[in-house]
Parts: structure tokens; C-alpha cells; sequence
């Protein structure tokens, strides 16, 4: 089928030349974190290497993502690529750290499985809603991207907890990155509360006043861009409305009404 990856291949997209390599010695997939599946990967924490030779931290500040290139086009991949690094750049989405392809998947030389004793420990270790571990094939190709793990909850949670109340400052946070996605041309198509991660961020006040109070700021990621287009910068805002109905309805913010 054309298109499609095979092996013993390195492919170039724009600034992206992807290594063939079925090692990374510098990071491990945690194999009891998964943070998340789509309809074309799965999302697991990682951590460098280096940290692991101490025992598995509480918190690793790496994602990676696990795509199964056996079904997907080149364009789609690259696509994908292309705009998450916009994104990340832009501030907006997760920064990629490294990208590479494995066409024979070494479960065991990229995992890294918690001891029953760290399990133990990890208070925050539990299956998202719905996840079933997928079944790696060693016949199919698979692309890895390696990305920063952006702070917070996801819009969704948030909104649970707090019983679909929602800050103004939020609702700007939200528009001012989901705007920036579409003045540079991004067109998210599956914008909702479960790919948007929210957090709170408690500045102190540079008043000395005694009593006066802690002012907040938001961080709005915007995760998983494989559903996402791009088109001329100029056109991108004219899709904005019809992508934020969905965040219109779980949060009523009047900026998407």
C-alpha cells in the first residue's frame, strides 16, 4: 500500500529526520503509567534513564506516544508532526523532544514495569477510564514521540470537581490558546474536555500589604493533533466558532458563544 512506512527506512519531514532505532538509551517507557489511548496511538509517562537507576521517581515530566504505523499514511504522520511541533512551539501544545521509528517493537528494552513494592507506593498509579493495555506487534512498524508532560488536569476533571463552574480567567486562558492555534493556520477538529489540561498557577503578589491576597494565572495544553488540519494563516480564525461548540456546551464561557 503506498505510503505506508517500511522498514530499514529514515524519513525526513520538514525539520524532522526520524531515526530507525528500537533503543532509546536515554529514556524508558513507564509501562504501568498510561495516561491515555486514541484512535491511532497510546500515551504512556516516561523517564529518563538515568533516574530510573535510583528507583522509579513519584513523577516523571516526560510523555511519550506510541503509534502503530501499520494502517496510517505517511502524509497523516507527518501532518501530525508538522502541526504538534507548531503547537509546541507556539506554546500551546506539548513540546516534542525526540522522534523515532521501530519496526521490530523491544517491549522489553523500552519499558520499564514498576515492582509490586513501587506500585505500592504510587498513590497516583491507576488505569485511565476505559484503557485496555494494547497487544504490541513485532511485525509492525511503530513511531515514538518523546514530549515534555504539560502540568495539570484535564479540562473535564476540572470541571467535575468544581461543578461546571468556571473562572473567567480560565475561560480567557482558553481562548487566547485555542485562538493561537487558529491564527497560525491550525485547525483543531476535536476540541473538548478531555484533550485540554488546565492548571492553576498561584502568583505571589508583589505588594507587601499584610493580607493581600495571591493572584492566579491558567496554563491551557492542548493535547493530541491528530485529527488537526492546516490551512493558510489568514483562513484559520473563520473555523474557530464551529471547533469551540463543544467547549461552548461543557463550559459556557461567552467567548466561545
Amino acid at each position: 500500500m503506498a505510503g505506508i512506512y517500511s522498514p530499514s527506512e529514515v524519513k525526513t519531514f520538514q525539520s524532522y529526520t526520524i531515526r530507525h532505532s528500537c533503543e532509546n538509551d536515554a529514556y524508558r517507557i513507564i509501562k504501568n503509567r498510561p495516561l491515555g489511548a486514541g484512535f491511532y496511538g497510546y500515551v504512556f509517562e516516561a523517564c529518563p534513564l538515568s533516574l530510573l537507576k535510583n528507583g522509579l521517581p513519584s513523577k516523571c515530566q516526560f510523555v511519550v506516544k506510541v503509534i502503530d504505523l501499520t494502517h496510517l499514511e505517511e502524509k497523516k504522520i507527518q501532518k501530525e508532526l508538522i502541526i504538534s511541533d507548531m503547537a509546541g512551539r507556539l506554546g500551546v501544545g506539548p513540546k516534542i523532544i525526540d522522534v523515532w521509528i521501530c519496526d521490530n517493537f523491544p517491549e522489553s528494552r523500552l519499558f520499564y514495569e514498576e515492582s509490586e513494592e513501587e506500585l505500592s507506593l504510587d498513590v497516583e498509579s491507576k488505569l485511565p477510564s476505559g484503557f485496555e493495555y494494547p497487544t504490541w506487534s513485532k511485525k509492525s512498524p511503530y513511531l515514538f514521540i518523546l514530549m515534555e508532560k504539560a502540568p495539570g488536569e484535564t479540562l473535564m476533571s476540572y470541571l467535575k470537581r468544581n461543578r461546571y463552574i468556571v473562572p473567567e480567567g480560565l475561560c480567557e486562558a482558553l481562548d487566547d490558546a485555542i485562538t493561537k492555534l487558529f491564527q497560525a493556520g491550525i485547525i483543531y477538529g476535536d476540541l473538548h474536555g478531555e484533550n485540554v489540561l488546565v492548571e492553576e498557577q498561584i502568583m505571589p503578589d508583589a505588594s507587601v500589604v499584610p493580607g493581600a491576597s495571591d493572584e492566579s494565572s491558567w496554563k491551557v495544553t492542548i493535547l493530541d493533533y491528530g485529527s488537526s488540519d492546516i490551512q493558510p494563516a489568514t483562513m484559520g480564525m473563520s473555523y474557530k466558532k464551529a471547533a469551540v461548540s463543544g467547549l461552548a456546551k461543557e463550559t459556557k464561557c461567552k467567548q466561545f458563544m
